[in-house]
């Protein structure tokens, strides 16, 4: 198949070119952030139509992990566009990747935080051939999300304690309560159980 560039273009950019094309039999890779709670709007949307009883979270915590990708192909061509492009694993489903030709090329596959963001929010085009800083980056927003959630765990913690406490101290009071009828009352009651009065005499009176 014939392939269609600008050879212009190509001209301008053969050291970024080449750069991607030396990605060639290695690996990229991307991240991902995963819900950990699968089925959280669900769960949310139960509760709010129940009257919001039971307690939920306000989102599901995520977990960012990456997914890496051989790279097999890596070519030259034109978009539906007509600009010129680097592909990588064209027409491989699920990991093709296109690049426009241009001087920030060379930039490809650094990490950065601008980087990652973008990534995360749905750029498919962000490649990262780093796996170690890029892991280092999301293990940075991992320990975030999980210092959530053993915050909120330490916090639902106290919640429960001060719960626990209330309970104690209705019982206790309960049964002080039970305590105090019982000791304030005589050991022989005068009065007979159908209300009536006994009184007994001396048969001398």
């Amino acid at each position: 198949m014939e392939i269609q560039v600008n050879p212009t273009v190509v001209a301008n950019n053969r050291k970024p070119v080449s750069i991607l094309g030396s990605f060639l039999g290695t690996q990229y890779y991307k991240p991902e952030a995963r819900a950990t709670w699968p089925d959280f709007e669900r769960v949310k949307m139960n509760v709010e139509q129940a009257g919001n009883v039971d307690l939920i979270v306000n989102r599901t915590p995520r977990r960012y992990r990456m997914t890496g990708h051989d790279i097999l192909k890596v070519e030259i061509g034109q978009d539906p566009t007509g600009a010129t492009n680097v592909y990588m694993n064209r027409g491989i489903e699920g990991s093709e990747v296109s690049v426009p030709v241009s001087p920030g090329m060379e930039q490809i596959g650094c990490v950065s935080d601008d980087a990652i963001g973008n990534a995360l929010r749905g750029d498919g085009n962000i490649i990262f051939a780093n796996p170690s800083k890029l892991a280092a980056s999301l293990n940075v927003l991992n320990i975030a999300e999980r210092k959530r959630c053993t915050d909120l765990i330490e916090s639902l913690k106290k919640m429960v304690q001060q719960i626990d406490s209330a309970i104690a101290e209705n019982t206790e009071k309960a049964k002080k309560y039970d305590r105090e009828i019982l000791d304030s009352t005589p050991e022989s009651d005068p009065v007979a159980t159908d209300g009536v009065k006994v009184v007994v005499k001396s048969t001398n009176d």
